[in-house]
């Protein structure tokens, strides 16, 4: 068995290659926020990575979740509120055969998905809504799951001191759905075929 080595035990800078372009995030920005702006837009793309052309990630974890396994994008919508129950039971079936869970567990039913799949052991990818300082430390629950392979935090962000209670915008938060979809290269309605 190979020896896993710590390197994970810092963030690791870019490298992970979501497919996702500034003008495709923009034109999913104004389907899904109202009277989305381009001035908007310039707030969110200044905090972005960027890596040829695309929009990258920096990771805490072992990446070998995002490669070695299916994705599958876990994102609540409000029009589906009724459903949510066959989401998640969707959602942690496809986990127990292997797929990796993807979410910037953002909504309530959201953290319920991935709260439930991280008890049972699934492996989840959380999406982080701010960059990793160079010093970052999570919490110690989160590094033993880093270190069992189960846990594997990215963020499409820079890092930009925040107060604790700020509150992230509508558009920052369907951002990260499109990153999780795009790491997907899946659509979040999946669950629903």
């Amino acid at each position: 068995m190979e020896k896993k080595t710590t390197a994970w035990l810092q963030p690791q800078r870019g490298g992970i290659d979501t497919a996702l372009t500034p003008s495709a995030l923009m034109g999913y920005l104004v389907r899904e926020c109202a009277g989305f702006t381009p001035e908007a837009f310039a707030q969110i793309q200044c905090r972005l990575l960027l890596a040829g052309g695309k929009i990258t990630c920096d990771s805490y974890g072992t990446r070998s979740l995002l490669t070695e396994h299916h994705l599958l994008p876990v994102i609540c919508h409000r029009k589906d509120l009724r459903y949510l129950q066959q989401q998640k039971e969707r959602c942690l079936e496809e986990a127990a055969k292997g797929a990796v869970l993807v979410s910037p567990r953002i909504a309530r039913a959201e953290q319920d998905i991935i709260d439930e799949a991280m008890h049972h052991g699934f492996p989840v990818v959380l999406i982080a809504d701010n960059g990793f300082q160079e010093a970052y430390h999570p919490s110690k629950e989160r590094i033993r799951l880093c270190d069992e392979d189960c846990l594997l935090m990215v963020t499409p962000w820079q890092y930009a001191y925040r107060q604790k209670d700020d509150p992230i915008t509508v558009p920052f938060c369907k951002t990260m759905n499109c990153v999780a979809q795009a790491l997907c290269r899946l659509k979040d309605d999946w669950w629903q075929t």
